[in-house]
């Protein structure tokens, strides 16, 4: 009776923790099941299209909110569409967590809550560029075309975009197929600025059709920003290009070319897009574009 008397408690918390870990793999069964889990846990509708090419990008009916199923949306759009033509560049500005990455998200088909309906070019798949590049254990090829696609491309094709991107040294193209160069796995072997220009590597070796960059330019000097663009908007011609950006001066080109021509802002929740025109400081002069509408011009106050 004595012994009984002991044991008991650590019967009692064998059996808690038992309970515990049931709830855990319960819970980690549920997750597996990626939009079951959103849709239990929130509102989860987003819904993906294809349509032809030049028809650009395409989207309807957008709400984005966090969990639970009374969540009143952070991020709605202006109008009943948002229109991407084929082509444009468009710059997407806002305060620091107004949303820019979450719409992003939404229009690659990353899991989150809220609803939508994207229609998108057919063809090839959409290249998204994550705001917080992390290196992979892996060779500098497989960075550069991806670990499924590395068979697709040869030595000398991957060789020829290091050196456009400005990663054409002869340290990092005799690693090319290697984990490490000079001892040392690539997340360490490239500065920042290296990992920017994996980036862009990338971009001009896979040639997609449409990219989403999240503030990719980050951390770039005003030098290689321009040369970034310069480089993706002549060996990627036709590129349909959504890029967030840190700061709310557009970039130019070499001479003095905006490289967007349009803003996608958003503002007191809302996304709104515009005709970009002036150079130096685009909430100068904007054009205002409402698909259902004539076309309206606008000038807003300097701030």
């Amino acid at each position: 009776f004595s012994w009984l008397i002991n044991v008991t408690p650590a019967l009692s918390s064998l059996n808690a923790d038992l309970d515990r870990v049931t709830e855990y793999a319960a819970a980690i069964e549920r997750v597996q099941d990626v939009r079951g889990y959103f849709q239990s846990t929130g509102i989860h509708d987003f819904r993906y299209r294809t349509h032809e090419s030049g028809k650009g990008i395409v989207v309807r009916k957008l709400e984005l909110m966090h969990g639970g199923k009374e969540a009143e949306p952070f991020l709605r759009m202006e109008g009943e569409s948002l229109r991407f033509p084929a082509g444009s560049w468009t710059a997407l500005v806002g305060a620091s967590g107004s949303g820019k990455t979450s719409f992003l998200n939404a229009l690659m088909g990353q899991k989150d809550y809220g609803r939508a309906v994207v229609f998108l070019p057919d063809g090839r798949k959409p290249f998204y560029a994550f705001q917080d590049q992390r290196i992979p254990d892996t060779t500098l090829k497989q960075l550069i075309c991806g670990s499924e696609d590395e068979d697709s491309f040869d030595d000398i094709e991957v060789a020829a975009v290091l050196a456009q991107a400005g990663l054409g040294s002869p340290d990092f193209l005799r690693a090319m197929n290697e984990r490490t160069c000079n001892g040392r796995p690539w997340e360490r072997a490239l500065s920042g600025g290296q990992k920017k220009r994996i980036i862009l590597a990338r971009l001009l070796l896979l040639k997609p059709e449409v990219a989403f960059l999240d503030e990719t330019t980050a951390g770039l000097d005003p030098g290689a920003q321009r040369e970034f663009y310069t480089l993706l908007k002549a060996f990627c011609p036709g590129l349909t290009v959504i890029g967030s950006i840190h700061n709310r001066m557009m970039p130019v080109l070499g001479d003095g070319t905006p490289v967007f021509d349009q803003i996608a802002e958003i503002e007191g929740g809302i996304i709104s897009l515009r005709r970009y025109v002036d150079a130096h400081d685009f909430r100068a002069e904007v054009v205002a574009l409402h698909p259902t509408e004539p076309m309206k011009e606008a000038r807003a106050i300097n701030e």
